[in-house]
């Protein structure tokens, strides 16, 4: 099983190859010079995702990036053809990345199972529905599970749902905003860490926002796994580009998440290799007056200074009731010898 200090970061297709196998291949391999560690694609068909109606139900009201258009049209153009996918899977694997999809039907499971799949990724909005969680917990496959718009009762639910199928289901939960774009006000990071205390589990970021901060500070919170949209540069317009970084803004987001990770540490209260070399210039105590032997040392001619090759300052209060052992200049370390 993984290990929760290994950070994983996927790199999300999503619709951003444009319906164009070609570009699907390029993304893959932008991902992997941009610091990805894996791939995650879609499968899904417009028909297996919502039906074709055309009535207000099935039109997009609310959401700005896609307000207006209908569920069915926007699938259409978002979907990426399941012929490609284990082309895909291979071209990724070929590179040493690991390959996820994300399903949200018995078909696409189905279709999964035949190709070999040991990633599963369930979708936000596919958290509350059952049937879909029970069926990819019967694969005993990995599963990871975005949580956005989700109540911690859903949650709850969801995942006793696999561990019923699956008790020693390998499970790793994502913290999501399912805004498209999302803002920093919608992100509620600290329910990172409700979940890791809650479930025990990995968990990580599905990250629909526009910088690095919501990723560094989510590592900071016990983050783990990471998800983004990427897309190319100046590539096709798509459903998807707006919260989709460029090859060169994943790998900067890449590298912000890394350098978090090694800020973070190990929690010990010690000096790190790089500060061995600074730890000379602590205080330590001198004289600053030359003192005679059997002179008293006194406040006017000991101090605490800087470097630290003298007395520790503990010891300050305690030679002020003593005495030289022998003539001392100015600028001299102190040490025990010195001392009566």
């Amino acid at each position: 099983m993984r290990q929760d200090s290994i950070m994983l970061i996927y790199a999300e297709l999503s619709a951003n190859h444009a319906q164009q196998e070609r570009l699907a291949f390029e993304l893959i391999d932008a991902a992997a010079r941009s610091g990805a560690d894996g791939i995650k694609v879609q499968t899904y068909t417009p028909d297996t995702i919502t039906l074709k109606d055309k009535t207000a139900p099935f039109i997009i009201q609310d959401q700005p990036l896609w307000k207006g258009q209908n569920l069915w049209d926007l699938y259409q153009k978002a979907y990426t053809p399941w012929e490609w996918q284990p082309r895909l899977k291979q071209h990724a694997e070929s590179l040493g990345l690991r390959f996820a999809a994300s399903v949200f039907d018995s078909s696409s499971v189905d279709f999964w199972e035949a190709h070999g799949l040991e990633t599963y990724k369930i979708a936000s909005a596919e958290l509350i529905d059952i049937p879909l969680l029970t069926k990819v917990a019967s694969t005993h496959k990995e599963i990871i599970l975005s949580t956005g718009m989700a109540t911690l009762s859903e949650i709850e639910e969801a995942v006793a749902t696999i561990y019923s199928v699956n008790p020693a289901a390998t499970l790793t939960l994502l913290r999501c905003s399912s805004a498209y774009p999302a803002p920093a006000s919608s992100m509620n990071l600290r329910a990172i860490q409700t979940l890791i205390e809650r479930f025990k589990v990995p968990v990580g970021l599905s990250d629909h926002s526009t910088d690095d901060a919501m990723a560094v500070c989510a590592v900071g919170l016990g983050a783990t796994v990471f998800e983004k949209h990427i897309r190319l540069e100046n590539g096709p317009s798509t459903p998807d580009d707006a919260f989709s970084l460029t090859p060169d803004q994943f790998a900067g987001w890449a590298a912000a998440i890394h350098r978090a990770k090694d800020a973070m540490g190990d929690g010990e209260c010690k000096p790190s290799p790089e500060e061995l070399v600074t730890l000379p210039f602590r205080r330590s105590l001198f004289t600053v007056k030359a003192i005679r032997a059997g002179e008293p040392f006194t406040r006017e001619n000991i101090r605490s200074i800087r470097p630290a090759t003298g007395l520790h300052p503990r010891e300050y209060e305690k030679l002020l009731s003593r005495k030289a052992s022998c003539d001392i200049p100015a600028a001299t370390p102190l040490s025990w010898d010195l001392v009566e």
